[in-house]
Formats: C-alpha cells, structure tokens, sequence
C-alpha cells in the first residue's frame, strides 16, 4: 500500500511498530494506577493481591522502560539524522481518544487509531489518514467502522479510510483509496498555496531558497510539524520563508 501511495504522488507517514510496544506499556501502566484506586486488592491474572507492593513499583517499572525505548529509538533516530523526529505520547493520545473512546475497551491498536485521526484532524498533521488491516479483523473493524463514524460526524473535514487487505479485491481497495487520495491531494495543494501567500513567496523562489538549505538537502532530514502545514512541501515553504 505505501508503494501504490507514493505512486499516486502521497506523502506516507507510517506508524512504526515501536508505537506498539508503548501502548502495551501503557496498557500495563494504566490498568495498575486503575488497580491501585480499588478498595480491596484485586485477584484477578494481573491483579496487586499477591504482588510484593502496592502497584508503586510496577508504575515506575513502566515508566522507566518507556524512557528506555524512547531514548534507544532517539539514539539511532539522531545518527540518522533525523533529528525532528518524535515519538507518540501515549498518554496524549489516551487522553484525546476519551471522548470517543472507553479505553477499557481493548483488541487491534486500542484507542490509537482514534486518536490518532482526532490529532491528524485537529492538529492538522496529515490531510488523509489511512487505515489498513487483515481480512476479518473484528477489533480493528469494530474501531473503524463504529468509533470512527462519530469520529467523523463530529469532526466532517476529517478524511478517513478504512481497507481490509484481500488479494481479490485489490482493484476495489486501490480505487476507493484514489477517491479519497484526491480529496487529500487538494487539501495539500491549498496548504503549498496558503504556505506561498503567507511567507510572500513564488513557487520558485522557495525552490531557490531550498536548494541552498543545507537541512533540505540532506537525505535524512526530517521536518517539524507546523500547523497548517501537514505536508513537507507547505513545512520547507514556511521555514525559508
């Protein structure tokens, strides 16, 4: 799918799988603060009744290994190069998906998928958001066929996809995701063109001035998010502007 995006002239910005690995880490950390509120002790498979503390150490455990993976993942991020690169916060996106979202409610990526559609909506950080999953997946088709309609509903300019994966039916996936890939493609047009109105520039002045930038011509370079500005093209614009 990333290939036929780009074919299409996308610009894809794909979830890493580290984002999994914190959403398990917060699942473990949230459930444990969720424990600690109770009156009693639970005796539940993860429950605190036969535990050594009272849950303080395994929240801590969790935090620390949170900093560890994003201080592993910064590391080899900044020998790369790419140095405006960030990882999710997962208790930002908990706390957006709540509104939509019961966050007890587990299976597929949770409530990350909602969230992250409210932040690329909200806080423009892409103009179409994609999501692609197995055949039969019931967690994730429950989010995106049910969730995701109120998410819509509340928010109409967001652009939402959702596609099942199957090898027969790779005509109908690619052509709903051209429909949709139009829409985006306007939107990004009119952040370029918005981008050139603000900074008072042409089209080839700022290829000029981006041809002199060292950070744009170097292979690794990765853009700060902007508002307004989603796409590299509308970011580079705004910054020699």
């Amino acid at each position: 799918m990333p290939n036929f995006l780009e074919t299409q002239g996308a610009e894809v910005s794909v979830q890493t799988i580290t984002a999994w690995g914190f959403y398990n880490v917060w699942e473990v950390k949230w459930d444990t603060l969720r424990r600690m509120k109770l009156s009693g002790d639970d005796g539940g498979r993860w429950g605190l009744k036969d535990s050594d503390g009272d849950g303080h150490e395994l929240v801590w455990t969790m935090w620390a290994v949170d900093k560890a993976l994003r201080g592993v993942f910064q590391a080899f991020a900044w020998s790369m190069g790419l140095h405006g690169y960030h990882l999710p916060d997962m208790d930002e996106l908990a706390e957006v998906a709540g509104e939509a979202y019961h966050l007890e409610n587990r299976g597929g990526e949770g409530h990350i998928e909602v969230a992250k559609l409210l932040l690329n909506t909200v806080k423009g950080k892409a103009t179409m958001t994609l999501s692609v999953k197995p055949f039969g997946c019931m967690p994730s088709s429950g989010v995106s066929d049910g969730v995701q309609s109120i998410v819509t509903a509340r928010y109409p300019d967001a652009l939402y996809l959702p596609v099942e994966t199957t090898g027969d039916g790779a005509v109908n996936v690619y052509s709903r995701v051209q429909m949709v890939l139009f829409k985006a493609r306007q939107r990004a047009k009119a952040e370029l063109e918005s981008a050139l109105e603000d900074t008072g520039l042409t089209l080839e002045q700022a290829r000029a001035r981006a041809k002199k930038d060292w950070r744009v011509r170097a292979a690794h370079w990765f853009p700060k998010k902007m508002k307004g500005a989603s796409s590299t093209a509308a970011q580079v614009v705004r910054m020699v502007g």
